[in-house]
């Protein structure tokens, strides 16, 4: 998939209309000149957003009913409930970026210099959004680099910019998968996953999750705490993510992910070969 991207990338930057990487304006007129002055307008709205299903009507009274007929110790099934009808019910929106995206690469690259590749890789994925429905989504990054950095500091400018919902989750005091996908509710301290406290506590359906220090999860392979993304990162099996508490159906494709890490050595490479991997240098004393 990332030969895919490098190359239709590579087609229109030496090709067609992307001369440099500040031509994306020229690929948004190219791709408009032939629609009215109305359908340009409505093009360029920056303030619309996209619907999407998060629940079939029918697995959220289904979760309902399970609510209504159990005891609900901790509130937590309450508390999702609750947030659910808050924020939209079984739909979510997906936020859209705005045409002057070239400016928002500037102000990251100014703010985070050593993190240029990274920067690269996710307006790339935005560029061929561009040609979509301009939903913010970009494959799942993995940040490597030594410590201290600024890997999360990046992560939470990231999401500053385009104004999503994140969620951090430290994967080094991770003992089991419960922290992403839930525990069973028949446990007296059963609880959801971090998914859907992230796409159902907010009305938006593509947040950041932020995977901190993931090479440092727990290495026993009965309890392996990233065994979760095999499913997650791929956005066919994503469309149907079942968190064990919540049990029913949802949909967690439009999560944008992030992970952070010292060292690939200690990642399984089934895991890894879903990331797009990008090492980090240490800030220059000019960075400084």
């Amino acid at each position: 998939q990332r030969d895919s991207l490098d190359d239709y990338l590579r087609s229109y930057r030496e090709g067609k209309f992307l001369k440099d990487a500040s031509a994306g304006d020229a690929v948004f007129s190219e791709t408009l000149k032939n629609k009215s002055e109305v359908d340009c307008k409505e093009e360029f709205k920056s303030d619309s957003a996209i619907i999407k299903q998060l629940f079939e009507e029918t697995e959220l009274n289904l979760f309902e009913s399970r609510f209504n007929s159990s005891n609900d110790k901790n509130g937590a099934r309450k508390n999702i409930l609750d947030e659910l009808k808050k924020h939209g019910g079984a739909t979510r929106k997906v936020v859209v970026f705005k045409r002057n995206i070239e400016r928002m690469k500037g102000v990251l690259k100014q703010k985070h210099p050593n993190f240029f590749l990274a920067i690269d890789h996710i307006f790339d994925n935005l560029l061929l959004q561009s040609f979509g429905d301009r939903s913010i989504k970009w494959s799942p990054l993995l940040l490597v680099g030594s410590p201290s950095i600024g890997k999360t500091e990046f992560v939470l400018s990231i999401a500053e910019v385009f104004k999503l919902p994140y969620e951090i989750i430290d994967l080094s005091t991770a003992q089991s998968s419960t922290m992403l996908v839930g525990s069973e509710s028949h446990w007296a301290n059963s609880h959801p996953g971090a998914i859907p406290e992230l796409i159902t506590s907010t009305p938006y359906i593509n947040g950041i999750c932020v995977l901190d220090e993931v090479d440092k999860s727990s290495p026993n392979p009965n309890h392996l705490p990233i065994s979760a993304l095999y499913g997650l990162l791929e956005a066919r099996s994503a469309t149907k993510f079942k968190d064990l508490f919540v049990g029913v159906p949802m949909d967690a494709s439009h999560i944008n992910w992030i992970a952070t890490a010292n060292t690939t050595s200690t990642i399984p490479d089934p895991i890894l070969s879903r990331f797009c991997v990008i090492t980090i240098p240490d800030p220059t004393a000019n960075d400084l």
